[in-house]
């Protein structure tokens, strides 16, 4: 796993574009669902949490991720979820 020039990481871009079986892909491969950006802290599950991706939210909540890892603005996953009314991803 490597991050791009912005420190993102291909899973963090899987969960933007809501690609549910790429990120299942790579969780079950072995990727790590707590890495942040470098450029806002943000992690692959905070970013499928604040673009409403509740699909990719459930893979990656059952692949281990952190639902209290704030990003840089001390905003978590599990707030952007209950913020969104993610429902279906939180419970």
């Amino acid at each position: 796993e490597i991050a791009d020039m912005w420190g993102i990481w291909p899973l963090a871009l899987a969960c933007e574009a809501g690609m549910a079986e790429i990120v299942r892909l790579l969780v079950s491969a072995g990727a790590q669902t707590n890495h942040a950006s470098s450029i806002d802290g943000s992690t692959a599950l905070n970013r499928g949490a604040t673009l409403c991706r509740p699909e990719v939210v459930e893979i990656l909540i059952q692949g281990g991720a952190d639902v209290n890892l704030p990003d840089f603005d001390a905003s978590t996953p599990l707030l952007n979820s209950a913020c969104l009314d993610l429902r279906r991803a939180t419970h």
